[in-house]
């Protein structure tokens, strides 16, 4: 540098301390910004990451529900169609057919509470994909706050 340069040729030791000090203060400034940079990046990267696992959680529900709707319209066109039959039974066969139909509400209700549990379990990791961003988040923050406090301490100190 200039200052570097000319407390050498004039014997000048603050100048040359000056110097060697402000090439110090760039090389910190450097690192820490590099350090800045690789912060961002990991931050980004978890909240890449965090998106791909919600979309895919959501498109996993999606499907799920969309299965559990078809089979609960499957189930309903079968409870319809033993209701035809019953009705079309004579007397005798009635009770019997009842309990056809029970069996099948019964069996309606089994699906849609699985299908609601796995709705469930399926919003609950998408949960969890969303604490852990918010988590990492934090942790890019705090890498923040150190860097910072770091340069402070260097202007102060």
């Amino acid at each position: 540098t200039v200052k570097e340069t000319i407390g050498r040729l004039t014997g000048d030791e603050t100048l040359q301390g000056l110097a060697r000090l402000q090439r110090a203060e760039l090389e910190q400034r450097a690192r820490a910004e590099e350090k800045q940079t690789e912060a961002e990046t990991v931050r980004i990267a978890a909240l890449r990451e965090a998106e791909q696992r919600e979309a895919a959680l959501e498109r996993q529900r999606a499907e799920t529900q969309r299965r559990a709707e078809e089979r609960e319209r499957q189930v309903e066109q079968e409870r319809l169609e033993a209701e035809r039959k019953v009705a079309a039974q004579a007397a005798t066969k009635k009770a019997a057919l009842r309990e056809s139909a029970r069996k099948n509400d019964e069996r309606l209700e089994e699906q849609a509470t699985r299908a609601e549990a796995e709705r469930l379990r399926v919003e609950a990791e998408a949960l969890r994909a969303k604490e852990h961003a918010v988590a990492a988040e934090g942790a890019v923050l705090n890498l923040d706050k150190a860097v910072k406090a770091k340069k402070a301490a260097r202007k102060s100190g």
